[in-house]
């Protein structure tokens, strides 16, 4: 009797056995589809410096993306920028100095603030010093370059210090190519032209 009590819980096992050893049937997950990109100015990653500045907004002119950290600022604009331009910005955690630099590449500009004044350029100028056998290299690197030029303001048998003007967006792939030139080359400044004349007053 006993023996027929233990038989369907035998064959209940055994049957639940197969059940575990049996592989899973896998069922296909479709990809979600890719969300189109946003433009998004961010800081670059070496930066570790942050700000408390969040800045996101579409279609908003120049002047007034200034005048959002710089209100009672004195702006000086080279002759020619339109400061009514419009703009998309995406910028976050970001310093003043990091929130204009975000604003300058968006308008292909040069943009700084010092003492309460924001200038901006379409050219920005660096000071490089090298070996003096690579001066004709450099002017090569910037023949066909708009608006590109430079000025030697130092040239003895070793060493030559250049003034090179160009615009924003090709000044950095001109540093990396005089570095390639020589191990040698030098980076001492950056700066921007200062504009003759004043449009504290213009608004957006």
């Amino acid at each position: 009797m006993a023996a027929k009590r233990l038989l369907p819980v035998v064959v209940a096992g055994l049957f639940l056995a197969g059940c575990q050893a049996t592989p899973t049937q896998t069922t296909q997950v479709e990809a979600e589809p890719e969300k189109p990109s946003r433009m998004h100015l961010h800081l670059g990653q070496a930066s570790e410096r942050k700000g408390d500045i969040t800045h996101i907004v579409q279609s908003i002119t120049l002047v007034k993306a200034i005048k959002h950290v710089y209100p009672d600022a004195t702006l000086l604009p080279d002759p020619g920028i339109n400061m009514r331009q419009h703009l998309d910005l995406w910028v976050e955690n970001a310093t003043k100095a990091q929130y204009l630099d975000q604003v300058g590449r968006a308008a292909g500009l040069v943009i700084r603030h010092d003492d309460n004044t924001v200038t901006l350029s379409q050219v920005e100028r660096w000071n490089f010093t090298l070996p003096t056998k690579h001066v004709g290299d450099v002017r090569e690197l910037l023949s066909g370059k708009a608006g590109a030029s430079m000025t030697v303001l130092r040239n003895d048998a070793d060493t030559a210090t250049l003034l090179v003007s160009a615009s924003p967006s090709d000044l950095p792939d001109l540093k990396t190519a005089v570095f390639q030139l020589s191990d040698q080359a030098t980076l001492n400044d950056t700066f921007t032209r200062k504009a003759p004349h004043s449009t504290s007053n213009q608004e957006g």
